[in-house]
């Protein structure tokens, strides 16, 4: 099987029954093409890496507001009728992100803009059932690299483990993720994964059924080595896909 996959894509378990009821739930205000799934989700169903539990959707700013400002009360409204339903557990409206959690897991819906401009290309792989289209993945690296790593300071095991997984399978995606920091940064990060990798440590979150356990027990390592562009020497390939 050749990664990454493409075209219409199969989540994982949980995940895959959370999107459907998202989008049964959203629908009413926003059609499935207005929205993209990224995150680890979106990954791990194109590279069938690892187990992920969250579905986060994004949505123009602009698109969500339009139904925020002009439906606010009737969108509260039908949204505690989720829940008193049943179909929702909970859920939390705020000014640029919607959040609710389903029997499946936990879905949100955000405004964050896109970190790379738009020729990094419009989510052209959906998901199987609701056809809701997948960030691509350079953009979604972008957001974890400038957003939870640089700008949060925050180093997740996953994470780390996901950079790693670009080094293997999607080089190009990567470095176009690269581009929105500069020399400095990413040297920073760099240097900061090869100091964790040392120590051993990193920020707390499981990587959830790794495919990869050589990768995932090291993943600090390997994600330094993917940002230094290690990963084009093949026997280093083979090595990290035993």
């Amino acid at each position: 099987m050749n990664f990454p996959l493409q075209g219409e894509l199969s989540l994982p378990c949980g995940p895959a029954e959370a999107i459907r009821v998202a989008v049964s739930v959203l629908e009413q205000w926003w059609s499935p093409n207005q929205m993209e799934l990224g995150g680890g989700t979106a990954l791990a169903a194109r590279w069938m890496h690892r187990h992920s539990t969250d579905v986060d959707l994004f949505i123009q700013s602009s698109v969500y507001r339009n139904v925020e400002t002009t439906q606010s009360e009737i969108l509260a409204e039908q949204f505690l009728k989720f829940q008193e339903s049943g179909i929702l557990q909970w859920f939390e409206l705020n000014r640029g992100f919607l959040d609710f959690t389903t029997s499946h897991g936990a879905v949100s819906l955000m405004t964050i803009a896109r970190v790379l401009e738009m020729d990094a290309g419009i989510g052209i792989d959906r998901e199987i059932c609701t056809k809701v289209p997948l960030e691509p993945t350079s953009e979604i690296l972008a957001k974890k690299l400038s957003g939870r790593i640089w700008g949060k300071g925050v180093f997740y095991e996953r994470d780390a483990y996901d950079i790693a997984i670009a080094g293997i399978y999607e080089p190009a995606a990567l470095e176009k993720a690269k581009s929105v920091l500069s020399s400095r940064e990413l040297k920073s990060i760099s240097d900061e994964f090869h100091s964790l990798a040392r120590l051993g440590s990193g920020d707390s979150q499981s990587i959830l059924d790794p495919v990869f356990p050589t990768v995932a027990s090291r993943c600090m390592h390997y994600a330094h080595e993917a940002l230094e562009e290690k990963y084009l020497d093949s026997s280093v390939m083979k090595r990290v896909l035993s």
